[in-house]
């Protein structure tokens, strides 16, 4: 930004001029200046810091030319608020205009302006044009630059439209990578068996799907919090990230007390959080989140963490993408759920396998041998069951068979 010398306020610099020229309305402006015998013609368009200029023609030689000027433009606020025309045929005349605005900044003494429309008809700036001397703009010149205001409103409606499709072309395709991500993150996660699957496919797809360059699945054990797999924790630091108690001043824990995601474009908003970390992050990692998770256990208390993923690079994260990591941090929750269930089940399997598969007595001159191949392969149990029973020199030998072929079965 560069300051008006004459106390006006800032107006951008030269760089500013090639993202918001339009070629077209360059072209409304120069021939409204020509038809009406002017020195300079403008469209000016309402923007974020006072007016961009998509639409000039004669300001070169005027100023060290912008294309976007936030000083004061009492005339092109006046058609914009009141939608209606405004001429002013020598600035001179009037003390206030003579310091204000175009008159003071570019140096010209007469000015006509007509309003602007957008696709819903309301007025967002205006086409001008402007001399360095006194000039009678009657209404002849008016009704041109109204004609041609309208052609400049249709380029305007137009230019709206293309930002529109744009947009929302840019949307769908942010959409669409976002379910295929998750979709990725549902197959992976689906074929997980214990928590060690879970984390070491967290880890492999949020490289190859997320671009992190660290992450981990944080669980809290006994009162600490540690990660499943340590492996792919920043090499520097690894227990900042990891073995942390419950109560610690940390994004972590405090994620999970919360229950609130924490966002972290760069190493200096954890900072700026938590300025005790200063010099206990890693000097590998820039962007980093943290995504808290509680898995509900029947038997036990619940089982609560967090997602971690680090970027090497400052990260910043939209709407969109913090609501996909969120997804799928609930995949990595029910794929835990379901690994901690795998595992009970497994327990339960053992027990009842131990008992059912009982050891065969010795018994003089008769050798016993017995195989139980369970139908149930996965749990390794069913609904079959053998025993062996000597007693007064006779050996009784024993086969059940109970409807079913798994656990179930095996507790009738």
């Amino acid at each position: 930004m560069i300051t008006d010398p004459r106390g006006h306020r800032e107006t951008t610099g030269p760089a500013a001029p090639n993202g918001l020229a339009d070629e077209e309305l360059d072209r409304i402006a120069a021939i409204a200046a020509s038809v009406s015998g002017a020195d300079a013609g403008v469209v000016a368009l309402e923007s974020p810091t006072g007016y961009a200029l998509p639409g000039a023609y004669g300001l070169q030689e005027s100023l060290d030319f912008a294309r976007e000027v936030t000083h004061e433009a009492p005339l092109t606020d006046a058609i914009v608020r009141n939608a209606a025309p405004q001429v002013v045929n020598d600035a001179e005349a009037d003390d206030d205009l003579a310091r204000r605005g175009w008159a003071q900044v570019w140096g010209f003494r007469s000015y006509a302006g007509v309003p602007v429309r957008d696709v819903h008809g309301h007025v967002v700036g205006a086409l001008s044009i402007m001399s360095r001397e006194p000039r009678d703009f009657d209404n002849t010149t008016v009704a041109r630059l109204t004609e041609l205001a309208a052609v400049c409103s249709a380029r305007v409606v137009a230019r709206e439209i293309l930002e529109r499709l744009s947009t929302a072309e840019r949307s769908a395709s942010t959409v669409d990578r976002i379910n295929r991500v998750l979709l990725t993150f549902s197959e992976g996660l689906g074929a997980t068996a214990t928590t060690q699957d879970v984390a070491r496919v967290v880890t492999e797809l949020a490289h190859a799907q997320l671009d992190v360059a660290y992450s981990a699945v944080i669980v809290q054990v006994d009162g600490r919090f540690d990660a499943v797999e340590g492996s792919h924790l920043p090499e520097d630091l690894p227990m900042e990230y990891s073995e942390l108690q419950s109560s610690a001043d940390h994004p972590g824990p405090h994620s999970v007390a919360d229950g609130q995601a924490r966002f972290y474009p760069s190493r200096s908003d954890v900072v700026a959080e938590y300025p005790h970390l200063s010099g206990h992050t890693s000097a590998y990692v820039d962007g980093e989140v943290y995504l808290p998770f509680r898995v509900e256990r029947a038997d036990d208390a619940p089982l609560d963490g967090w997602l971690w993923l680090g970027w090497s690079d400052a990260h910043v994260t939209t709407p969109q993408t913090q609501r996909m990591k969120r997804a799928v941090t609930t995949y990595v929750a029910r794929a835990l759920e379901r690994a901690e269930l795998l595992a009970a089940r497994a327990a339960v399997a053992y027990t009842l396998q131990s008992a059912l598969l009982t050891k065969l007595p010795e018994v003089p001159g008769l050798e016993l041998a017995a195989r139980y191949l369970p139908a149930s392969r996965g749990e390794q149990v069913g609904g079959d069951w053998y025993d062996a029973i000597h007693v007064h020199g006779v050996t009784t030998l024993i086969i059940g068979d109970v409807v079913g072929h798994n656990i179930a079965a095996a507790a009738q």
